[in-house]
């Protein structure tokens, strides 16, 4: 995995009195958000919900935010990690609590992974990697008491790998006890999460109507850093050249999805600011060398020539 650097454009000042602002405590996002099937985080993997879902849900762990090819501990307080019996112990942190105030124990953190692995949703092949499968899940994640708890593994890797796989969006600890009476005829409260959220993370689901808009508050009781901003806006603004001109004119604080040349555009604009902000993004080329493929397609001369196409630096 390479870290990426991706631009972000922020609306820093305003330019002038004239223009509009957007409401103070509240940070205003513009994106498409056509592209969501689920808020679930053991089904969100989708760009906008990927997006959306860390600041919803926390994980044991996640990418260092200056230095993401390093883990940094959120809800883990410590962990012990034994190569040979492939195997982490985690110590949780133990005043952690959820947004709906229920305390945080290792029992939501094996519920969690569980039903993660066991719904088999499309992002369910990142903890697949670590041999887990819906047959011998339950027997990979022991409790050893409230607060700690042991995750074992049967694939050849190391515990450095688990702790980034348990990093990812899918790897987000739950509210067991805010999840489990929504679940219906056996969907793990699937259903029910795609538009709410029972999350421990920095804010909360005030209302997700798809294709228009996200409403999140904060949650002050969150472990760990809290949040800055009263509530967060996102709102679904399919056209890029239309998300341009709301940054533009200030009536929005953060466009997301800009092309190049739009980006270009704006770095001279008075009152825009744009970042590049390093990303823990895979890229990869995927050849069709089955028997139905194009002779040339199964050619390693053919895949090594695709490699010097890639603008590694860019």
């Amino acid at each position: 995995m390479k870290a990426k650097v991706l631009p972000l454009l922020i609306l820093a000042a305003l330019s002038s009195s004239a223009l509009a602002a957007t409401p103070p405590n509240t940070l205003v996002v513009v994106q498409s958000l056509d592209d969501i099937v689920s808020l679930d985080p053991a089904e969100a993997n989708e760009l906008s919900s990927i997006q959306t879902v860390p600041s919803l849900y926390q994980r044991l762990v996640q990418a260092d935010r200056d230095d993401p090819a390093k883990v940094e501990p959120v809800l883990a307080e410590s962990w012990q990690g034994n190569a040979a019996a492939k195997t982490l112990t985690i110590k949780l942190r133990p005043q952690a609590t959820f947004a709906s105030g229920n305390p945080l124990t290792a029992d939501d953190v094996i519920f969690s992974f569980s039903r993660a692995v066991k719904m088999n949703k499309s992002p369910a092949f990142i903890l697949n990697v670590l041999g887990w499968q819906p047959d011998n899940i339950d027997a990979q994640l022991k409790k050893i008491d409230d607060h700690s708890l042991q995750l074992s593994w049967t694939a050849n890797v190391s515990p450095a790998v688990a702790l980034n796989i348990l990093s990812t969006p899918i790897a987000s600890i739950v509210d067991s006890k805010a999840v489990q009476p929504n679940a219906k005829d056996g969907d793990y409260g699937n259903a029910w999460l795609k538009m709410h959220s029972a999350g421990s993370g920095p804010f909360k689901m005030r209302v997700y109507q798809p294709h228009q808009a996200i409403v999140l508050d904060a949650n002050p009781t969150s472990p760990g850093s809290k949040p800055l901003l009263k509530s967060i806006i996102i709102k679904s603004v399919p056209d890029s050249a239309t998300r341009r001109l709301l940054i533009q004119q200030g009536d929005a604080d953060v466009a997301r999805e800009l092309g190049p040349d739009q980006t270009v555009a704006l770095k001279n604009q008075p009152g825009v600011k744009v970042l590049e902000i390093p990303s823990a993004e895979q890229n990869y080329l995927v050849f069709n060398t089955g028997n139905t493929a194009n002779p040339l397609l199964k050619n390693p001369a053919f895949w090594e020539a695709a490699r010097y196409l890639i603008d590694y630096q860019g």
